[in-house]
């Protein structure tokens, strides 16, 4: 029996926009820890027209690039400036100030202690 081509069709464009990511990260900053091993890396993210800009942060290894994909650490709706500090390798203390709703917020990444103040 063969496969319709409505069904091909469908197959066709699910597959083709299931490929398309319309999200574009731009990093704001990046901060190294003590030792140079870790870095926190705050990025605005750019979904499109219908979701806005949001303010995100990563805690990654040094050595990588920023992934395409959220922040793993802090989502903020919004344009909002942080401020990071490292106090060890270990503990990064984030702040900001005013209002902004909060998508996510961890308290700690790997081994990292993340610490938030306004």
């Amino acid at each position: 029996m063969k496969p319709s081509w409505k069904f091909i069709a469908m197959f066709a464009i699910s597959a083709a926009l299931s490929g398309c990511d319309t999200c574009s990260n731009e990093v704001v900053q990046t901060v190294l820890s003590p030792s140079g091993q870790r870095k926190a890396i705050v990025f605005n993210r750019n979904c499109g027209a219908t979701v806005g800009f949001n303010t995100q942060l990563s805690i990654i290894p040094a050595h990588d690039d920023l992934p395409p994909d959220s922040g793993n650490t802090l989502v903020l709706d919004g344009t909002i400036p942080l401020r990071m500090k490292w106090q060890s390798d270990s503990d990064l203390t984030v702040l900001w100030s005013g209002s902004a709703k909060i998508f996510e917020q961890q308290r700690s990444v790997g081994d990292v202690s993340v610490t938030y103040r306004d």
